[in-house]
């Protein structure tokens, strides 16, 4: 503010020299003959005709040098009034003498002398050679112009000189009231010392506490509404930004789009954030200084406070004086006792009773703390215990399961047709899946503990990964064409059967496997369908062609009775 105002008055001095300088550009200055013209000139700048394009930086230039003076850090460390106010005053007399010094003087004397003589002297005489009464010989002068004249110049005196008053007066007002602010706050700091002053009203600090209290509240709550309004816009802005995200995925011209709505946000959020970070220093200084007024006060509230401080004086006082006073010394049992006691007096029952009681507290005081530091580290290895279970769950049983997924359909197949192995292995694994899942979900468990049963469930699960692994590849290895067990912890209870004949190839003498001709036909028909040759194996249909066949073959009459005999004709 204090800125601004200092810059608003050059601006002035400069747009008021300029308009100065216009008029003095149409006035005929050509009267250096007469002697009231040619002084004039001669306390004119010499060199101001060569200036007149660089007078506006000149101003500037002096505006800067007056306001570095001003607000250098001599001035603001409490100089007096008097040494503040040398700096305009010089750059006012500056700007006087470098651009204004006889020039009024000179534009009078001109514009007198053109009205008196409508011609000016030659050219040729010389400076000074004519005065002002040489040209005025054709007026006639009356004795009434005369002393029009002189009351003239008397009034224009008189009103220069109130109008000086009443600035003199305005510049003693201003500085009266920074002295009455002064002194009230002189006056407020040391009121319990000072006398009330006679003759000076004083502001009552009650009210100005109160404007300030309702001023800092009015603060307080438009800070938490501008918050609120700030969080709303940016709620808002981030919605814009990101459907503008999704609209440059396809359209890359609004890139530029978006990247300045990205920088208007910011260029808007940031005076917001800084606003209202000073709104809450402001309420936090302003509630620091109610509550130190408050305090200062003589309230009930702040005299029980002080009379709580006297008294911790009192009894400061009163150990110093009893340290000082004391002359045996304290043995280290005393000093131990003192410590526990917190310099408080020991109570009237203390006997060996009180001292196991204080014992008892210490022990629990130090198992309170083991008991705190093995619930942190009890903490800490279940959330290891349960990421290495999320890691388990997430890659090691998630790829079983997927690898499994892909022959459970077949090993459901030939559980169908009374494969004792099979269907012992699938009871087997569908098992184990259980538990696995089971012991994860306990193990992921927000209070899971582990204890005797999950490691009894740890302990079976890894026993049965050997059955579930092998048993898959010992039922992948026929022998004798025949279902026999291959593992005898997959089937204790199948019966032996005799050996049969192995089919060896004649090339190279390995065994055949020997294959389910209808489990593979139904494969390759299943196929088919899927491939879209059901119809005509030698042409592929399309999904529409596939969908009208399929309804033709259910709507036709012939195949209504296969509806009982169950899913495998349709195949």
């Amino acid at each position: 503010m204090l800125l601004q105002g200092f810059h608003g008055l050059f601006a002035k001095t400069a747009t008021e020299l300029a308009k100065f300088y216009t008029v003095m550009g149409g006035i005929d200055l050509n009267w250096k003959t007469v002697d009231v013209v040619w002084s004039a000139c001669s306390l004119c700048p010499s060199h101001l005709d060569a200036l007149s394009p660089y007078l506006g930086d000149l101003v500037f230039l002096q505006l800067l040098q007056c306001m570095h003076q001003v607000f250098s850090p001599q001035l603001l460390s409490g100089m007096a009034e008097e040494h503040a106010c040398l700096p305009v005053k010089h750059c006012i007399a500056s700007i006087y003498r470098t651009q204004i010094m006889g020039l009024p003087s000179l534009a009078v004397s001109a514009s007198l002398c053109g009205a008196l003589s409508p011609l000016p002297p030659p050219s040729g005489q010389s400076a000074g050679s004519h005065t002002l009464e040489s040209l005025s010989t054709g007026w006639a002068a009356s004795a009434e112009a005369l002393s029009a004249v002189a009351s003239l110049e008397a009034a224009r005196r008189h009103r220069d000189l109130l109008a000086r008053l009443d600035q003199a007066e305005g510049a003693l007002r201003v500085r009266l009231h920074r002295c009455q602010l002064r002194l009230a706050s002189h006056h407020w700091l040391h009121q319990e010392a000072l006398p009330n002053p006679g003759g000076h009203t004083l502001p009552a600090r009650t009210t100005l506490l109160a404007e300030m209290r309702k001023a800092a509240q009015t603060v307080g709550s438009l800070d938490a509404t501008l918050h609120e309004a700030r969080e709303g816009h940016l709620a808002l802005a981030g919605a814009v930004e990101q459907r503008l995200k999704w609209a440059g995925g396809a359209n890359p011209a609004l890139a530029d789009t978006r990247t300045s709505f990205t920088h208007l946000v910011a260029q808007w959020t940031d005076p917001l954030q800084a606003l209202s970070t000073i709104a809450s220093e402001v309420y936090e200084a302003s509630d620091a200084l109610l509550l130190h007024e408050s305090l200062r006060t003589r309230t009930t509230e702040a005299l029980s406070w002080d009379a709580r401080l006297l008294g911790l004086l009192n009894r400061c006082q009163e150990s110093c004086m009893l340290a000082e006073g004391a002359s045996a010394p304290l043995s280290p049992a005393e000093q131990q006792l003192l410590q526990l006691q917190g310099g408080a007096p020991l109570p009237a029952e203390a006997s060996v009773e009180w001292l196991r009681s204080l014992l008892d507290k210490v022990a629990l005081s130090a198992c309170r703390e083991q008991l705190e530091q093995a619930k942190t580290s009890r903490d800490t290895c279940r959330e290891a215990l349960q990421n290495q279970v999320s890691t388990l769950r997430a890659d090691v049983l998630g790829k079983h399961h997927e690898l499994l997924s892909e022959l459970r359909s077949l090993l459901k197949s030939l559980a169908r047709h009374e494969d004792v192995a099979v269907q012992e292995y699938l009871a087997t694994y569908r098992k184990f899946s259980e538990r696995a899942s089971e012991l994860v979900r306990t193990l992921l468990a927000p209070d899971a503990t582990p204890s005797d049963s999950v490691q009894e469930a740890l302990s079976e699960l890894i026993a049965m990964v050997p059955r579930v692994y092998q048993g898959l590849t010992e039922l992948a290895s026929a022998q004798d064409g025949l279902d026999q067990p291959k593992n005898a912890t997959l089937s204790k209870s199948v019966e032996q059967t005799p050996d049969r004949k192995v089919n060896k190839d004649p090339r190279t003498g390995k065994a055949l496997q020997e294959r389910n001709s209808y489990a593979v036909g139904v494969w390759r028909r299943v196929k088919m369908k899927l491939d879209g040759r059901d119809p005509d194996s030698n042409k592929r249909s399309s999904v529409a062609e596939q969908v009208d066949y399929i309804i033709s073959e259910a709507t036709r009459l012939e195949n209504l009775a296969l509806l009982y005999e169950g899913w495998t004709p349709w195949v």
